[in-house]
């Protein structure tokens, strides 16, 4: 498997996962700095019915955050966006995005 795949199952469940590189800059947002991105990508192969997306960090070199997926249609997802405790000028971070849905 690599890191851009789809993985379809005999009872019609499909998961699909990619990597994703953003880079950018860190803003202040309250107590936390926010990070955003509309880095957008397709899913391996398309689902039958919109799925449910996840994203997380899996470059841990680049500091810890958490993550959220902006969103996802049957054929692509949106990009996501980064939260950290931290200031943080620009970083490169990348980003594992992971969809679980029907095929069928």
């Amino acid at each position: 498997l690599s890191l851009h795949d789809a993985l379809p199952i005999s009872d019609g469940t499909q998961i699909c996962w990619q990597n994703i590189t953003v880079t950018g800059t860190w803003g202040a947002s309250g107590n936390v700095f926010i990070f955003s991105s509309s880095a957008a990508g397709n899913w391996a192969a398309a689902f039958a019915a919109q799925p449910t997306m996840a994203a997380f960090n899996s470059s841990p070199t680049s500091g810890y955050f958490w993550t959220a997926a902006n969103g996802c249609t049957v054929t692509d997802f949106a990009g996501v966006s980064l939260w950290r405790a931290a200031a943080a000028g620009a970083t490169t971070n990348t980003v594992g995005i992971i969809a679980i849905g029907r095929y069928f």
